[in-house]
């Protein structure tokens, strides 16, 4: 089908367990490790406070609809053929404690990955993206000084007003 190669390179991306960024003129292709390494210690100094003087932290959480907690990654494409018929293995995993948290939730479409050949690689992607998203997220949001201009997307922080909390 037709897309943008924008579009194909972050398609591509995710079946790598990466991110496909566009930033100041350059692709950057970021890979996503299984735990996170701070790459910067965030400290209540470093967070500007609103006009009020209160802080400008804040927490919530990440919307319901982006848990995914059972997971049936298509792969090994025939590329002779369409739709599901497609594919031809299927490697499937589920987390039983976030299914009785919230429900069972899936995203068919999004696991449907045509550049993954092995049972290896398709093991350790589906197991990647089953522990990332098997649960909601605590979502920070501050106002930080100019001095910390230099964080880039997918930087791993620690905040540690909030009892070091380890985001990216």
């Amino acid at each position: 089908s037709r897309k943008k190669l924008q579009d194909w390179l972050a398609y591509m991306a995710l079946q790598c367990r990466c991110w496909f960024r566009f930033s100041a003129g350059k692709a950057y292709l970021l890979y996503r490790t299984d735990t996170l390494s701070s790459d910067k210690t965030i400290t209540a100094a470093m967070i500007a406070q609103n006009d009020d003087f209160t802080t400008s932290t804040r927490l919530r959480r990440s919307p319901l609809d982006e848990v995914i907690n059972y997971i049936d990654l298509y792969y090994k494409k025939d590329w002779s053929l369409t739709g599901d018929e497609a594919y031809q293995a299927i490697s499937s995993t589920s987390d039983a404690t976030s299914i009785a948290a919230y429900g069972q939730k899936d995203r068919p479409d999004l696991f449907k990955f045509d550049f993954v050949t092995s049972a290896t690689m398709a093991a350790d992607v589906r197991d990647f993206y089953l522990a990332r998203y098997k649960d909601r997220k605590k979502i920070a949001t501050m106002l930080l000084f100019l001095d910390n201009a230099e964080l880039e997307f997918a930087d791993a922080l620690t905040v540690t007003p909030l009892g070091a909390l380890e985001c990216e």
